[in-house]
């Protein structure tokens, strides 16, 4: 009974000269296994960058191919099938990058296994499947939603988050605009005058003493003679504040403007997301055929992201450790 598996995985791939032969001498080997096959013809389908194809039943010939510029590799079939068995028994694998497909739903990595068996094609399917999952590379990019008409959504959102941060950073600097302009500097004169002055009951003593009150009349005459000269200490005081500070400013004075605040604000969730999809073309690419001369490429690239994400790390620990470094010494103090 014939029987057909095909699997899909929406994945990026590292594909390398060494994991192409082991997957190619995976599908020849089980090819093998079935009863009546003599020969096996392996068919080798390659797609390039600038549109050409080619096809060539040599691996080594594929593998010598510049693959650099508009020759790139973008899309790599092969077919083997077993000759002399009547139910058309082959295997299909294809790596694909989606963003030169001529399809829009073309998946990354897929393979096609027909056989007479059941529990051949099965057991194929699971021997391809770990081994192609083995070169898988998550394609960041698509789970972002950058990578295809969801990438002006997501822009969109960004853009809408900033203007709701840009917002929310005006309405707090306003608040505290506020708080500056009815609670002005010239409290900590007052406090500090305050804790300077003698308290009443100091001087009402002091002024009984001095006139050697003991009569119960005079002592209230005396309270209010303290009283009414307090009354004018702070009254001088409270004018001679007014006149070094001068007026109060006003709202305007010390509110940001929403406008600068907004354009300051708003663009930088944008910018965030701009920067990370070019650290993720340039330095993380999810569909990759590495031999030729993309090899060298691929290293140079995977180096500068390497370090790159080192450097930010180390950032990251060291503005941590930090933080709480400076807890601990202000909770000591």
């Amino acid at each position: 009974m014939k029987t057909e598996a095909t699997r899909y995985f929406q994945l990026g791939f590292v594909l390398t000269e060494g994991e192409l032969r082991r997957l190619v001498s995976l599908v020849e080997e089980q090819l093998g296994k079935v009863p009546n096959g003599k020969t096996i013809d392996t068919l080798f389908e390659l797609k390039f960058r600038n549109g050409a194809f080619a096809t060539t039943a040599s691996l080594d010939e594929v593998l010598i191919q510049e693959n650099h510029g508009t020759s790139s590799i973008t899309e790599l079939q092969f077919t083997s099938v077993l000759n002399d068995v009547p139910d058309n028994t082959s295997i299909s694998v294809r790596f694909t990058n989606p963003a030169f497909a001529s399809e829009q739903q073309t998946k990354p990595i897929s393979f096609v296994v027909r056989g007479p068996s059941r529990d051949w094609v099965f057991v194929t399917s699971s021997l391809l499947e770990e081994r192609l999952l083995k070169l898988k590379r998550f394609p960041l990019k698509r789970y972002l939603g950058l990578q295809g008409d969801s990438a002006t959504a997501v822009y969109l959102a960004f853009l809408l988050t900033g203007l709701i941060i840009g917002m929310v950073v005006y309405m707090t600097r306003s608040n505290a605009a506020f708080d500056r302009l009815t609670a002005p500097e010239g409290n900590s004169v007052i406090i500090e005058e305050a804790v300077e002055a003698k308290p009443f009951s100091q001087r009402y003593d002091e002024a009984l003493k001095a006139n050697n009150v003991t009569d119960p009349v005079a002592a209230m005459l005396v309270r209010e003679q303290v009283l009414e000269k307090a009354r004018n200490e702070e009254e001088a005081r409270f004018r001679e504040r007014v006149r070094k500070q001068g007026p109060p400013p006003r709202l305007s004075e010390t509110q940001p403007s929403l406008p600068w605040t907004v354009a300051i604000v708003a663009p930088i969730p944008l910018i965030v997301l701009l920067l990370t999809n070019l650290f993720l073309v340039l330095y993380f690419p999810a569909y990759n055929f590495c031999w030729g001369d993309y090899l060298d490429t691929f290293r140079k690239k995977e180096s500068v992201k390497k370090f790159i994400l080192g450097v930010l790390l180390t950032g990251l620990i060291v503005s941590f450790i930090g933080g709480i470094l400076a807890n601990v010494t202000h909770i000591g103090r």
